[in-house]
């Protein structure tokens, strides 16, 4: 297990998730803890944004969630999946 980055470790209060595969949500408790809580809205940001970020935007909007990708607070070891395809 890698460490949390200086000054992103969770609080005592914070759950704190650990997956095996790239979905946040795959084979985790995440959703079902999210529904109890009564959440019903997803921010996602991590790396990579083509793998795991991707994987868990799209199991967040099948299981029912509003979800958006906070597009600064990701990361890809490309730079195409970062660009954005339109632009306002």
């Amino acid at each position: 297990m890698g460490a949390f980055a200086k000054g992103l470790e969770p609080q005592e209060d914070e759950l704190v998730i650990t997956k095996q595969y790239p979905s946040a949500f795959f084979g985790t408790s995440l959703a079902s803890t999210l529904t109890a809580m009564g959440i019903d809205s997803v921010l996602l940001t991590g790396l990579t944004t083509s793998g795991c970020v991707r994987a868990s935007c799209v199991d967040a909007m099948s299981h029912g969630f509003r979800t958006a990708v906070v597009a600064d607070a990701c990361g890809d070891r490309h730079e195409a999946p970062m660009t954005p395809i339109c632009s306002t």
